[in-house]
């Protein structure tokens, strides 16, 4: 038995800041690329287990566009429509993902 850590399985956090200049940490759950735009789904992570099963398990569909330097960065869906296809399609990912056998 390998029980070696791979870093691949750990999970990655981003830490956002708001318009309000707040910053939280997000654990992120899945990225998916829909007609060429990328997107990732992102939940906020709680360093408190009792919050975290408190939670209500809904996540978060950011929009990656490219800033003027070439950096990479998230931004909100504003277009209700667009939110909900995606949603709907990391909802099915995550589904796939789970084994429910």
């Amino acid at each position: 038995m390998n029980d070696e850590l791979n870093p691949k399985d750990l999970p990655t956090y981003l830490t956002l800041v708001d318009e309000d200049g707040v910053q939280t940490e997000f654990e992120l759950l899945a990225s998916l690329e829909e007609d060429g735009v990328e997107y990732r789904a992102l939940a906020p992570h709680y360093e408190d287990p009792a919050q975290a099963l408190e939670a209500d398990g809904q996540f978060v569909v950011l929009r990656v566009e490219i800033d003027e330097n070439g950096e990479e960065m998230l931004v909100s869906i504003d277009d209700d429509k667009e939110y909900e296809r995606i949603g709907d399609l990391f909802l099915n990912l995550f589904d796939e993902e789970m084994d429910w056998e």
